[in-house]
């Protein structure tokens, strides 16, 4: 029922925010240093606590993959992730 109902805004928020300007492309990567930053900070942790067996680069690969998939199916290219 909800993609049905969004469905017809699909389009329009990925176009919107290509539109946006300054202010759009300033919130992104306001956005996107904010999450860098916790994910190096989670990634070190768990680097420490799993034995080295998984670390910051993992980390960020799969917030990465994760962020863009999701972006892509919720239909907004600014959602705002945290890990």
């Amino acid at each position: 029922a909800d993609v049905r109902r969004r469905l017809p805004w699909y389009a329009s928020d990925w176009t919107d925010g290509a539109r946006g300007g300054v202010k759009t492309r300033t919130a992104a990567l306001y956005m996107f240093f904010f999450c860098l930053g916790q994910g190096i900070a989670f990634g070190a942790y768990f680097d420490q606590y799993s034995g080295g067996k998984s670390g910051v680069v993992e980390y960020l690969i799969t917030q990465g993959v994760s962020g863009v998939i999701f972006a892509i199916i919720s239909g907004q290219p600014l959602v705002i992730l945290k890990p």
